[in-house]
């Protein structure tokens, strides 16, 4: 079956010469495996840029009923990060998210809530002008209360 949906890509894996197995949260069917051949061919080109973690992708994708690693048709970059890329504190926290989701985030959890939450988390990291020193802790509240077991935050 052909599915159109938007994902947040978590991680990757190198697979034989030039293929890889990309692991992607999305917003419709939760955690998911590709396979991607080629990506890292010379003819590949620019696509594995496509497929580094945190990039907010629409996939256009083949989902089979039973499970399994399916693959991509096409593949594009929605939002295009300006600042996570070039400053070094973002990038460190990024990092962070990156881990944290890879341990949290299980197939049984694809809400479309949790995606739009951590949707609008990296994008608010790419786009704020405040001080991110607290940034991955208001994270890690805000996402326990969408897992389920959550802290309230309270503003003074």
């Amino acid at each position: 079956m052909l599915v159109k949906t938007q994902g947040i890509v978590l991680r990757f894996v190198r697979y034989g010469e030039s293929s890889v197995i990309v692991t992607v949260f999305t917003r419709q069917e939760g955690i998911q495996s590709y396979m991607l051949k080629g990506v890292r061919s010379a003819k590949g080109g620019s696509k594995m840029a496509l497929f580094q973690p945190l990039n907010l992708l629409e996939l256009v994708a083949y989902h089979r009923e039973q499970g399994g690693i399916n693959h991509i048709r096409e593949s594009k970059c929605y939002h295009i990060f300006k600042n996570l890329n070039n400053d070094l504190r973002r990038q460190t926290i990024g990092f962070f998210l990156t881990e944290i989701m890879n341990k949290t985030i299980r197939e049984q959890t694809h809400t479309e809530a949790l995606y739009e939450f951590l949707e609008s988390v990296l994008i608010d990291l790419d786009t704020t002008t405040e001080p991110l020193e607290n940034f991955p802790i208001i994270f890690l509240i805000d996402l326990s209360r969408h897992l389920g077991f959550g802290l309230q935050r309270t503003e003074d």
